[in-house]
């Protein structure tokens, strides 16, 4: 659980840097809307993910000496994943470059983290042998809202 879990953060962070358009100064000038640029920088970035993630439960399923809770872990890797792209799409708009990709990177951390001083009732993150992972869907579920909308409005925002 634990190596899967670090996966996800993994792929998460490595997302981030897709965002980050290094000759921007040039792609402005292009006739379609910079919303349509870093949507498709994102479903780019969403694609090796995906797959790396498809590994992941391929070689879990292989590995593992019990049958894990793909739905949920799946579900942990796409909030991971669409924070990381959350957080570098709001960070594109403010610092350039790479450093908005590494700002985007540890809003992971933080997230992380935060989550440690949860209460058991909202503790995120079971073991597999966890009786009942309903309520922890129900969470993850939740909380991939604000992270999956927030690129669509931040690649929206013209850059100052």
């Amino acid at each position: 659980m634990t190596c899967v879990r670090v996966a996800a953060v993994l792929s998460g962070a490595a997302s981030a840097f897709a965002l980050i358009d290094p000759i921007k100064a040039s792609t402005a000038a292009l006739p379609v809307s910079r919303g349509l640029r870093q949507g498709l920088r994102t479903l780019l970035a969403l694609l090796p993910v995906g797959l790396a993630w498809a590994a992941v439960v391929a070689v879990g399923t292989v590995r593992s000496d019990r049958a894990l809770p793909w739905a949920g872990l799946t579900l942990e890797a796409a909030v991971l994943t669409c924070t990381a792209l959350a957080a570098a799409a709001s960070a594109v708009h403010r610092v350039p470059g790479k450093p908005a990709a590494a700002l985007a990177v540890g809003a992971l951390p933080t997230l992380l983290t935060g989550t440690l001083a949860l209460p058991a009732s909202l503790w995120p993150w079971p073991d597999a042998d966890a009786d009942d992972w309903s309520h922890i869907h129900r969470l993850w579920a939740a909380l991939l809202i604000v992270p999956a909308l927030t690129p669509r409005h931040a690649n929206h925002r013209p850059t100052p």
